[in-house]
C-alpha cells in the first residue's frame, strides 16, 4: 500500500473503533433512542398488595418501585411517593387480590393482564408499578381518574413541555363510580 491509502485505512479503521465505543458508552439505566420499549410489560397498576400487570413472566423476589398516587385532589403529578416493593407470587383469588374478586375477574383478567401478590413495608393504595427505576424519573407523569366502573391509570412521557401518553391501564370496579376523567 501507498503512504496515501496507508494513512487513508488507518483513518478509517480509527474511526469505526470510535464509533463502536461510542456506541457502547449510553447509559445502561436509560435505553438508548433507538430501542422500542414495551411499556405493558415495564408498567402495571395496583390495588394494596395486588399488582396488575400484562407481564406473565415476573420472578418471585423481583423489586419493583410503586408510586403511590395518594388522594386525587391532592396528589402532584410530578412529586409522588415511591415505595419500593417486592414481588411473593401469582395471584389467584379476590380474597387476596381485590381486582380478582367475582364480577371484577373476567373483566381484568380478559384484559391481558396478570395479577400478583406484592409486599411492601409501607400501606399501597391505588397506585402505578414500574419494573424499571428509569420510569420514575421527573420525566414522567403518573395519573388516574375514575371511570361510570372503573379507574383508568395513565404514564405520560414530558419532553420540553410535551406530554406523550406511553402506557394507560383500566381497572374494573364492577360498581358505579363517581366519574373524575
Amino acid at each position: 500500500m501507498t503512504g496515501i491509502k496507508m494513512r487513508k485505512y488507518s483513518l478509517f479503521c480509527w474511526l469505526l473503533a470510535s464509533l463502536v465505543c461510542l456506541s457502547c458508552a449510553h447509559n445502561k439505566n436509560e435505553p438508548s433512542t433507538f430501542e422500542v420499549i414495551d411499556y405493558n410489560s415495564r408498567i402495571g397498576w395496583v390495588d394494596g398488595h395486588c399488582l396488575a400487570i400484562q407481564n406473565n413472566n415476573l420472578d418471585i423476589g423481583s423489586k419493583i418501585t410503586v408510586v403511590q398516587l395518594g388522594e386525587q385532589k391532592h396528589r402532584s403529578a410530578v412529586k409522588v411517593a415511591k415505595i419500593v416493593a417486592k414481588v411473593l407470587g401469582k395471584a389467584t383469588d379476590g380474597e387476596t387480590c381485590f381486582p380478582l374478586l367475582g364480577d371484577r375477574r373476567s373483566v381484568n383478567v380478559d384484559s391481558g393482564y396478570s395479577f400478583y401478590q406484592i409486599n411492601s413495608y409501607e400501606n399501597i393504595g391505588l397506585a402505578i408499578a414500574v419494573t424499571e427505576e428509569f420510569l420514575t424519573s421527573e420525566n414522567y407523569i403518573f395519573d388516574y381518574c375514575a371511570t361510570m366502573e372503573g379507574i383508568s391509570f395513565s404514564v405520560k412521557k414530558t419532553d420540553q413541555n410535551i406530554q406523550e401518553e406511553i402506557w394507560n391501564g383500566y381497572y374494573y370496579l364492577a360498581y358505579d363510580t363517581e366519574t373524575s376523567c
